[in-house]
């Protein structure tokens, strides 16, 4: 996200850039120009969901909110266990925990992060 500061006039004062992390560079012009990095306020939460698979373990991730991308870290983590595809085929229960960092307005700022999975 990009973000331009002007002033009445329409002269700049400042461009802000804000990556997915939430990490902003700024500068700000003027007679002597100044660049900044500016680290998000972030809150850390960790959130759990009991999930039951019916079909398959993508359906139930989609189903019951949690990340997508998880289902490719499970599908490696029990991938020496078993054919996640084959041998998940419904009546299975996970229990996973996950933490997501988030901005003081409630937006998730760069990837959930699985925790636990039983």
């Amino acid at each position: 996200r990009i973000t331009f500061t002007s002033l009445a006039t329409g002269q700049p004062v400042s461009v802000a850039i804000e990556r997915d992390s939430g990490i902003q560079y700024v500068v700000t012009l003027g007679e002597r120009p100044s660049t900044r990095i500016v680290q998000p306020r972030l809150d850390t939460l960790t959130l759990g969901r009991e999930v039951d698979v019916k079909t398959s373990l993508y359906a139930a991730l989609a189903a019951e909110g949690v990340p997508r991308r998880f289902a490719a870290e499970l599908d490696m983590l029990l991938g020496g266990l078993m054919d996640t595809r084959r041998d998940i085929s419904g009546g299975e229960r996970l229990q996973l925990l996950w933490e997501e960092d988030r901005r003081e307005d409630g937006t998730r700022v760069g990837p959930p992060r699985l925790t636990y999975m039983g």
